[in-house]
């Protein structure tokens, strides 16, 4: 979850514009998004979807 914030910070305000460590922040941030997506729909997938305590 933090490198997805980062990601966004480094995006917005173009901190990590330049150089090695630039890339290297992107490229590790970039990775970590769908990892987020997929970490979060895994741990829901053993749920059971209640439509009670849904509406």
């Amino acid at each position: 979850m933090f490198f997805v914030v980062l990601l966004h910070f480094a995006f917005y305000t173009r901190y990590y514009s330049g150089g090695l460590a630039g890339t290297a922040v992107t490229t590790l941030c970039v990775i970590c998004v769908p990892l987020f997506f997929a970490v979060n729909g895994a741990l829901l997938l053993p749920r059971t979807f209640d439509v009670k305590k849904t509406l």
